[in-house]
């Protein structure tokens, strides 16, 4: 039985039972939400063609591909690795795809299960998810540090969405923070910010957690939270400071003070 000639500008697939056309001149220009077509007849997919490419079956009127247009070799030229021809893969090609979204959801998986970063980017990982859909196999990362730099933007990303929450809040800023000792050995300071927001309700929010380098003393710690209090632009909405018994505390408020005036016995709360 002689093939169609729509066959010469698209792929022949199936999903659940029902064949579908996808047209390679669309696919291969991304235009994915005009690329599929129920492959019952041909009538479709040759109207199409004229339609929206003014490829006719007899006397074509513009260039068609140079070559006979096949998935794999789509995926190919796109620097996409070549794919299992399942028919869930081909039918994905004509739903619409979040970027953005799937980006943000791959990152929170990353930080919530504490995947390391070799991991987020291993050959096996990549062939799990590429395999159940082809659109997420292009954002992908192939090594370590394009995960590190995805999460690097998210963080900045979201401090914006952080600083805006402060930038607005009705309420004064009030902080506490403490020393952090992670697994590894390193000394962390978390810095919390207290305060009510537009909305009138109170909000519990992380603001940093810098590497403490150097002297677990006041003036060093100072020089963390200052550094923080600045990239919020918080300096003048400062509240009430809600720290333990430590003497470090103190000398910490106390050098706040010369770059954030305030009085130190007032301002100074302390846990119970």
């Amino acid at each position: 039985m002689k093939e169609s000639w729509i066959y010469r500008h698209g792929a022949n697939l199936e999903h659940k039972g029902v064949r579908y056309w996808l047209c390679g001149l669309c696919h291969e220009k991304r235009s994915y939400s005009t690329a599929l077509y129920a492959s019952s007849g041909t009538a479709h997919a040759a109207r199409h063609l004229l339609r929206q490419h003014q490829i006719a079956e007899f006397g074509d009127s513009s260039p068609s591909l140079t070559t006979p247009f096949t998935l794999a070799a789509a995926s190919a030229s796109s620097s996409v690795r070549p794919l299992s021809r399942q028919a869930s893969l081909g039918f994905q090609l004509g739903s619409h795809f979040d970027e953005r979204s799937w980006k943000a959801r791959f990152v929170d998986w990353i930080i919530l299960e504490d995947v390391n970063f070799r991991q987020a980017s291993s050959e096996l990982l990549r062939w799990l998810i590429a395999n159940g859909g082809e659109l997420a196999s292009q954002l992908l990362p192939e090594h370590h540090t394009t995960v590190c730099s995805w999460i690097r933007l998210t963080f900045e990303s979201r401090r914006q969405i952080i600083f805006n929450l402060v930038k607005d809040a009705k309420s004064s800023v009030h902080l506490s923070f403490n020393l952090w000792t992670a697994s590894d050995g390193f000394h962390y300071i978390g810095i919390v910010g207290h305060f009510v927001n537009s909305e009138g309700e109170k909000r519990d929010v992380l603001l940093g957690l810098p590497r403490l380098v150097g002297p677990h003393s006041g003036e060093n710690m100072a020089s963390y939270v200052k550094e923080v209090i600045n990239q919020y632009e918080m300096g003048s909405k400062l509240g009430y400071f809600m720290l333990d018994n430590a003497e470090s505390n103190d000398t910490c408020l106390e050098t706040l003070a010369r770059w954030f005036p305030m009085d130190v016995s007032r301002r100074r709360l302390r846990c119970q």
